[in-house]
């Protein structure tokens, strides 16, 4: 992001920040709102074995994330717990030679992410996908792109924010949303 992220709110910039001192960071709340449209559970389904969709819509359902530092990477790791039984997946996150964030899910698949400052929010949105395996990389037309990831990061407080994800395809319109609210929570042992 350059200089623009020292624009933003302090809160963000501690939450997003990569220093010398890496610590493993917990955010837990709630996904108020899981909707799929009949083409977004189709992608689901066509994905799960990326395991990076779920298949279930709801509201109000418990949600982690999680965030752990490999030297100038992030593993990622979130984790919906539905009233049928928890949805969880992981994925790693580097800096490109572009100053575009990778991310690497299992099963092959990818997506580089822009971040922006907009007004007070943090914004991320995909600047294109590929596949993967063992550091060869095809990046996908965009033909065959799954639709538009945008995700929002609203900042409430210094513990608190919300979020606000969709994936909009240019011919068939919103295929996911999901808003959520959450906290920092401090690790064990800490």
């Amino acid at each position: 992001m350059g200089p623009a992220f020292g624009n933003m709110p302090a809160d963000i910039q501690s939450r997003f920040a990569h220093t010398a001192r890496e610590e493993p960071l917990r955010f837990v709340g709630v996904m108020n709102r899981i909707r799929l449209r009949p083409l977004g559970w189709v992608l689901a389904q066509l994905t799960r074995v990326s395991g990076l969709i779920p298949t279930r819509t709801g509201q109000n359902v418990a949600f982690e994330f999680n965030v752990r530092p490999l030297g100038m990477s992030w593993l990622k790791h979130r984790c919906y717990h539905f009233d049928s039984g928890p949805f969880d997946f992981s994925s790693v996150m580097t800096l490109d030679a572009d100053g575009c964030f990778v991310e690497r899910f299992r099963g092959g698949l990818g997506m580089c992410l822009k971040l922006t400052a907009e007004g007070q929010n943090l914004v991320f949105r995909d600047c294109g996908y590929f596949l993967h395996w063992r550091g060869w990389r095809l990046d996908l037309p965009a033909l065959l792109h799954p639709g538009r990831f945008h995700l929002i990061h609203e900042n409430v407080d210094a513990r608190r924010f919300n979020v606000h994800l969709s994936l909009r395809h240019r011919w068939f319109g919103t295929l996911i949303e999901q808003f959520g609210t959450f906290h920092n929570e401090p690790l064990a042992g800490r």
